[in-house]
């Protein structure tokens, strides 16, 4: 049995966690049938379109061997009675949980289950839940959650990976937004936002790098300091952030803090940067000498066979960018990483498959024949990068590309 509170007033967020009723079952001897994680689909993770609830969640790790899961669940996704008070609305949303030893394993280690019906007012826009359970420190590698909702029944399913517990892991990092009411579950902020970090260890201190976006996507960082755990730490300017526990930038927790449009794309300057993609290096340098909006423009008016055709493509594309940053955003915006750059070319993926390590995205490019393209964590940068370089990929990348050129897209 475990409690339903959890105490956040630092330090003492480690020591006296008490965590929402649940009831464990210790099933790894039974017999029950569970199918594998690496044998299901999980496209819906990146199709909102698959689903029908659209959780926002992260893990923290609060010891080595147990966890907490905070996730935020938009209201528009959950069903209400209908009161003649409005504010004794209601939503039930009940959470069944499996750890699991590896993607492949057909049994799962322990289960758990626990049921919400927490009053939320109308303007709420998101059902913020938390629970806790124990776990195995080493084995045990994913959290398998069937998420519902206990009024129309609806649901969808999530996995959590626990990653390896070192002392740059993501997952022993937790912030809280402006006050510690507020989980902060993205890796988005905007500028004069203010998150208080807790961290899993013993330092008093934590390392901010910061790189703004002026200079190189990637390292070297502008600056370094150092703030205290007790303190908030502000967002003062746009730019790259990682926030980490020692003087390197191996894991730690990353935001990239931006205007607030992002991620959406509304502004010029913001459309410019995924082009880049679609021109080579002296189109790219030609282009870069117009206006943000003369470029962007003249780039797709030359692309598409009239103005009507052009605008279908900017919104189809830019919506492809802004998938990817929500998505995929971590010190660097989502559309600059491996996977935001093949969902911003190729579209949505038809299949996902889930691995110890890696995550496989599959386009059906034939009848019968379908393109595995692999994705290896990246610890160090904590994303997913591209594991496969050969002519079959590049060309399908190639075939995008001139498609987007040409004014059409698959």
């Amino acid at each position: 049995m475990i409690n339903n509170q959890l105490n956040r007033r630092g330090a003492k967020f480690y020591r006296h966690l008490l965590w929402m009723v649940a009831v464990f079952s210790v099933l790894a001897g039974c017999k029950t049938y569970y199918q594998p994680i690496s044998e299901r689909n999980f496209s819906h993770l990146y199709n909102p379109m698959h689903t029908d609830i659209h959780p926002v969640l992260m893990l923290n790790r609060v010891a080595p061997d147990s966890s907490v899961i905070f996730l935020h669940i938009p209201v528009s996704d959950i069903a209400f009675p209908e009161f003649k008070r409005r504010e004794d609305q209601v939503a039930g949303v009940a959470i069944e949980y499996f750890l699991v030893d590896s993607a492949g394993a057909n049994m799962f280690r322990d289960s758990g289950s626990v049921k919400y019906a927490q009053p939320q007012k109308p303007a709420t826009n998101f059902l913020q839940l938390q629970f806790g359970f124990a776990h195995h420190p080493d084995s045990v590698k994913y959290v398998d959650l069937r998420i519902q909702d206990m009024l129309s029944e609806l649901e969808t399913n999530e996995v959590v990976r626990l990653r390896n517990d070192h002392m740059g892991n993501p997952q022993r990092y937790f912030a809280y937004f402006n006050d510690k009411k507020y989980p902060f579950t993205r890796t988005i902020a905007a500028e004069g936002d203010s998150v208080k970090v807790n961290y899993r260890g013993e330092n008093d201190s934590l390392w901010v790098f910061h790189l703004t976006y002026n200079r190189k996507a990637l390292l070297p960082f502008d600056t370094a300091f150092k703030f205290s755990k007790n303190d908030f730490l502000r967002f003062s300017i746009s730019g790259s952030y990682v926030i980490n526990s020692d003087s390197t930038l191996n894991g730690g927790l990353r935001y990239v803090v931006a205007s607030p449009y992002f991620p959406a794309i509304r502004q010029a300057r913001q459309m410019l940067g995924p082009i880049r993609y679609l021109i080579n290096g002296k189109e790219w340098r030609q282009i870069n000498q117009l206006s943000p909006k003369h470029a962007v423009d003249t780039f797709w008016l030359k692309a598409a066979p009239d103005a009507e055709k052009a605008k279908q493509l900017i919104q189809v594309f830019y919506n492809r960018v802004q998938l990817a940053n929500i998505k995929f955003s971590s010190h660097r915006a989502g559309w600059k990483t491996d996977m935001g750059k093949v969902i911003t070319l190729a579209g949505l993926p038809d299949e996902v498959q889930l691995t110890d390590t890696s995550e496989h995205w599959f386009y059906y490019i034939g009848k019968n024949e379908k393109l595995k393209i692999p994705f290896a964590y990246n610890d160090s940068l904590g994303e997913y990068q591209l594991n496969r370089n050969d002519s079959l990929m590049n060309g399908f990348l190639m075939h995008h590309i001139n498609g987007w050129r040409k004014g059409k897209f698959y």
